[in-house]
């Protein structure tokens, strides 16, 4: 203990006498391990940590798919029981579906977040209620018969007041009156991870009419289970197949090419985050290796020049053993402040990534913080990079002959220039750092050429000055005339508000998700089987206010009400693709199937992007929009785009709550967020991966300028003799620069030509996020090669240029 105590004070003082070399260490180190601790942070929250269920991985979200390519879709009310019934490989299985609906608290009302499951939902997740009871397996089984809910820990103490006697106390839901049976412990969010209230499956007549619920044609429901002990993923969906096959035998009209995909709950709570964060903790690893291979390469360095003091030191009687000693310790003080300094950087970067992580890209159940875990992973960073540039130098300072290099002194401790092509420690770390650097930059190009493409997607309305909200109309208003009427009154109300221009109200706006789809069959028998499309309900006014053009034929108006001939308006690429845009207008289609009844389409609409802005709307298995009158086709869920005449949309949303109100006090509004934000939401995953990669990469590719210079410049200083020489001989500067420079690039070329070779690889990974850009796209690979050659000659060139300023006569009388 004394010999390690001893060890540690040499080394300190050995630090003090090179506050620069001692400074630059750390503060590199730090960076490293902060930055690579930050995003650990967010990969442990997200992907590593188990999800708050007893043994998560067995709890799994079925699906509805279609067709021969498997698509995604729902399930109809009497299929997904059909499955919770029929199946023979989950222990548990419950209907689900994440919805919304409007709680009435006296003269107030808001949305609160729910999920509609069976009564196995809460004993497959492991879950007990804190108060009351659950649902009983009798209360989801006959239709609309027993309103009972179950409620969060959090609306029991913001709405109940935390009071005893929630039990038994109503609760208005849509205007249905339901009794509280039970309250779930604190924490408690279900697997949407925000949900306020739960719902019987049985009383899904709250969001959706019963004509709705006995309808197999109408899909909208999912399911989640857990799987019996013993049962994998694989003979799971081959028992789901089995049910699946059943059904399109006893059902053919609905359930033909139709089935079930199983989904690990927590692939499907993440989709592409999961790609961000690996790619994200990748290149914070990279980082973090380069920042280790600098301060390695600063020891390198140091210890060359230390070599006949070692020598001295060894020849005074000091082991091999005591020298390296002597090196690990002053590895490990830079090891532990570089690791403190680290968790600094790691807290002020969580902090500020946080603050600027869009919406949605994290799952709601992550906790990022630097606790424990984070605090271990740091230790262990800097420990790792520790071990690295503590002992290679050590090594390097026990070898060779002591009297030898008493003899030569510090002329023998590196072959100067010639260091430059031969592949010694510190040039091996210089290409590792070239080739890592090009990796983040190759990243970061990738993503930021996808944010360019997806910048330039046209989505085919304006999203300036427009403030965008969503409600439900009351499901009291089972008529379509009265659902009708209340959208009119919506309309006229909001259109009112002081600064409001236009209003374009409908069952969904652009981008925001709440599309709904359907069949649809043309005139004359040519899709027998019927083509999957896209519907939206609208007002007259709705397509002008979003500065969606009519093309062809005509918009709708207020004749086009119920009773009036049944209309519609195609989109240009659903024209173009079964009639020909200049033939759209006059055709008949069907909504209900092959005999009709018949829609007239009367206009054709410019394309929209209503799902995202990366479908190719004009390929021929795309599914197209349809534009259909309100009054004709009525729907209980709403969404609302207010134009503004100001430039700030957000200040409209306070009155028209206001106004919403005074046509139904009992209506809420939600969701609300400008159509800007909900276009830059499309793009959240791409910038912030591109904005984190371009920071790492900007610091790997200093770090790495700052490891060329420094080799150079080494070799310079040592070779300096040799320079001398040259030009004593009549070598020109010019020449010492070109020689310098030359010798120098080599480096650098191995290590682009190593960093190329891995990103070709590594850059597959990014795939997912990509668009209209290749993952090994050369105009990427070209242009991030030459900026990086740029920064590299650059780095090469100042020591060359000291070099070409030597006195030749100076440097030789002094040797």
């Amino acid at each position: 203990m004394h010999n390690l105590l001893r060890d540690l004070r040499m080394a300190m003082r050995a630090l003090g006498r090179a506050p620069g070399f001692t400074a630059a260490s750390i503060l590199t180190l730090a960076l490293g391990v902060g930055t690579s601790t930050a995003i650990f942070t967010l990969v442990d929250g997200s992907l590593v940590r188990a999800l708050p269920f007893p043994a998560a991985r067995e709890i799994f979200l079925v699906d509805g798919v279609a067709g021969p390519e498997r698509d995604l879709r729902s399930a109809s009310f009497a299929e997904a029981r059909d499955w919770e019934a029929r199946n023979r490989s989950f222990s548990q299985l419950s209907l689900y579906d994440r919805t919304g609906v409007a709680a009435a608290w006296g003269s107030e009302a808001e949305q609160l977040r729910t999920e509609i499951v069976s009564a196995s939902y809460f004993d497959l997740l492991g879950a007990r209620p804190a108060r009351g009871r659950l649902f009983l397996p009798g209360e989801d089984r006959i239709l609309d018969r027993d309103a009972v809910a179950v409620i969060s820990h959090e609306l029991w103490q913001r709405r109940f007041g935390g009071g005893r006697d929630v039990i038994g106390r109503p609760l208005t839901l849509n205007g249905r009156r339901f009794a509280v049976v039970g309250v779930m412990p604190a924490g408690f969010r279900g697997i949407a991870f925000d949900a306020e209230v739960w719902i019987p499956a049985a009383m899904a007549s709250v969001v959706r009419p019963v004509s709705v619920l006995e309808d197999r044609k109408n899909r909208w429901l999912s399911a989640v289970g857990r799987l019996r002990p013993g049962t994998d993923q694989l003979a799971a969906q081959a028992d789901m197949d089995r049910v699946a096959r059943q059904l399109a035998g006893e059902h053919p009209a609905t359930n033909q090419e139709r089935g079930a995909l199983l989904r690990p709950l927590r692939e499907v709570i993440l989709g592409n985050t999961a790609v961000l964060l690996e790619t994200l903790f990748g290149g914070a690893l990279l980082l973090l290796v380069v920042a280790c291979a600098n301060v390695t390469s600063l020891q390198l360095v140091r210890a060359t020049g230390r070599q006949r003091q070692v020598a001295v030191f060894r020849a005074l009687g000091a082991s091999p053993t005591r020298v390296v000693r002597h090196q690990l310790g002053e590895g490990l003080l830079l090891a532990l402040a570089g690791g403190a300094g680290g968790v600094l950087v790691a807290h002020a970067m969580l902090a500020l990534l946080l603050e600027r992580v869009p919406t949605g890209v994290l799952p709601l159940y992550a906790t990022a913080r630097v606790d424990a875990r984070a605090l271990l992973f740091a230790v262990a960073s800097a420990g790792c990079c520790a071990a690295l540039f503590a002992v290679l130098p050590a090594l390097r300072g026990v070898r060779g002959d002591v009297a030898y290099q008493l003899r030569q002194g510090s002329r023998t401790a590196a072959g100067g220039l010639g260091d430059l092509r031969r592949p010694r420690g510190q040039q091996l770390l210089v290409i590792s750092e070239i080739a890592l650097s090009l990796v983040l930059l190759v990243g970061a190009g990738l993503l930021g050429r996808t944010m360019v493409r997806l910048a330039a997607v046209e989505p085919g309305f304006a999203p300036a000055r427009r403030l965008a909200f969503s409600l439900d109309l009351p499901v009291s208003q089972d008529s379509q005339e009265l659902r009708a009427a209340t959208a009119a009154k919506l309309r006229d109300a909001l259109a009112a508000i002081p600064g409001v221009q236009a209003v374009a109200l409908g069952s969904d706006l652009p981008l925001r998700g709440s599309s709904s789809a359907g069949f649809l069959f043309l005139s004359g028998g040519a899709t027998p089987e019927g083509v999957r499309f896209y519907r939206h309900r609208v007002l007259p006014d709705y397509l002008a206010a979003l500065e969606v053009p009519v093309l062809r034929g005509r918009g709708f108006s207020a004749a086009d009400r119920s009773g009036a001939p049944a209309v519609a308006i195609a989109s240009r690429s659903m024209a173009r693709r079964f009639w020909g845009e200049a033939k759209a207008v006059g055709q008949r289609i069907s909504l209900e199937g092959p005999e009709g009844p018949w829609v007239e389409v009367v206009g054709v609409a410019g394309d929209v992007r209503y799902r995202d802005l990366t479908s190719d709307l004009a390929a021929p298995a795309s599914e197209p929009d349809l534009y259909l009158p309100f009054a004709q086709q009525t729907d209980d869920d709403v969404e609302v785009a207010l134009v503004s005449s100001a430039s700030d949309a957000a200040a409209l949303a306070p009155l028209a709550r206001a106004a919403v109100a005074s046509v139904d006090p009992q209506m809420p509004i939600f969701q609300v967020e400008t159509l800007e934000e909900v276009l830059a939401n499309q793009m959240a995953i791409q910038r912030l991966g591109t904005v984190l990669l371009a920071a790492f990469a900007a610091v790997a590719l200093a770090l790495a300028a700052i490891g060329i210079y420094g080799v150079i410049a080494y070799a310079v200083a040592l070779g300096g003799r040799e320079i001398a020489l040259r030009m004593a001989l009549g070598g020109r500067p010019s020449s010492v620069v070109a020689l310098v420079v030359r010798q120098g690039m080599v480096l650098v070329a191995v290590g682009v030509v190593a960093g190329v070779a891995t990103s070709a690889v590594a850059s597959r990974a990014l795939s997912q996020l990509l668009f209209g850009v290749a993952a090994t796209d050369f105009a990427t690979f070209a242009l991030v090669t030459l900026f990086l050659l740029a920064i590299a000659l650059a780095a090469s060139l100042l020591p060359a240029w000291r070099a070409s300023r030597l006195e030749p006569q100076a440097v030789l009388r002094g040797d």
